[in-house]
Parts: C-alpha cells; sequence; structure tokens
C-alpha cells in the first residue's frame, strides 16, 4: 500500500536481546516437567487417603500447576470434588489431617473457618506445600479454564509468569 516502516536500527538489538531477557526469565524457575512426577505422586497419595477413607472420587490438582504456572516456590493445591454434604465436609477433612503423616506429610495444619475449609500439609520427600480442600468448583474450572488459555498460545504463559514476578 506504499506505507514504508522505518525501524530504529539501534533499537533492534535492544528488542532481540529484551526477548532472549524474557524467555530466560520464563525459562529461570525451572521446568515443570521436573516436578510433576513429585506431584503425581502426592496427588496418587491424596487419593489413596480418600478412598481409605470411604469418600468418593479422588484428588484433583488446580492452581499453578494445572495451569502451567507453577515455579520452584508453588504450592500444589488438590480438591475433592465430588459431593461432599456440608455437615461432613470438617469431619471428612479432620480425617484426612490425621492420616497425613503416616503418608510422608509433616507440618499438618488445620484450617476449617474459612469459607473453603482446608489442610495444609508439606511432603517430607520433595518439600512441595500442600493445600488441600473439598468441592472449591470455582478453584477448579477457573484452573482449568486458564490452562486453556496457557494451552492456546504460550505467550499467556510468559506473561503471566512476568506478572506473577512482579507482583511479588
Amino acid at each position: 500500500n506504499g506505507v514504508a516502516h522505518s525501524w530504529n536500527v539501534r533499537a533492534e538489538p535492544f528488542c532481540v536481546g529484551l526477548a532472549y531477557d524474557l524467555v530466560e526469565f520464563v525459562r529461570r524457575d525451572g521446568d515443570l516437567h521436573d516436578r510433576m512426577a513429585e506431584v503425581t505422586r502426592i496427588q496418587a497419595s491424596a487419593s489413596e487417603i480418600l478412598r481409605r477413607l470411604g469418600a468418593d472420587g479422588c484428588a484433583q490438582i488446580f492452581g499453578s500447576f494445572k495451569t502451567g504456572l507453577a515455579s520452584s516456590t508453588s504450592d500444589l493445591n488438590l480438591v475433592l470434588s465430588s459431593k461432599v454434604e456440608p455437615g461432613k465436609a470438617v469431619p471428612l477433612l479432620s480425617g484426612y489431617a490425621e492420616l497425613l503423616p503416616k503418608f510422608g506429610f509433616q507440618g499438618v495444619a488445620r484450617i476449617f473457618h474459612v469459607g473453603v475449609p482446608r489442610v495444609k500439609c508439606t511432603d517430607v520427600g520433595s518439600g512441595i506445600e500442600v493445600d488441600f480442600c473439598i468441592q472449591d468448583e470455582l478453584g477448579l474450572r477457573s484452573s482449568s479454564m486458564f490452562a486453556a488459555y496457557c494451552r492456546y498460545d504460550v505467550r499467556v504463559i510468559q506473561l503471566c509468569k512476568i506478572v506473577k514476578e512482579w507482583a511479588r
């Protein structure tokens, strides 16, 4: 259409360098795949505890490990998404918390007086902090939706990691 684009020759090396720096920044915190074996083991342990307690369903991953935005310091969010009667949620979480040490978890904290009651703990083998709750359907759906965005365009992950670091 006859429109000429003029590039600032001095700015191009800066842009290339900035792009390289951004890629390195996004990779800096380690590869999510490096920790997925540990995450899968933790998820299986949580599901086994739930099975022993007679719960329907299993532990599902949500949050940063679901979306691909996990870093070396991210905690693992797990949820039992099957239906649990409101009066049975806290007793189920209490039983879950009691069994955690037998499965290699320590630092168990019961947080029951919040909107979504949960149990926090740390996996001894990996040092990964775990946050377990029941029926956090919004968290599960939001994570699934965001994971789809991340799969659609890798720039979503890159931008989110940059914003996440900036917000710290």
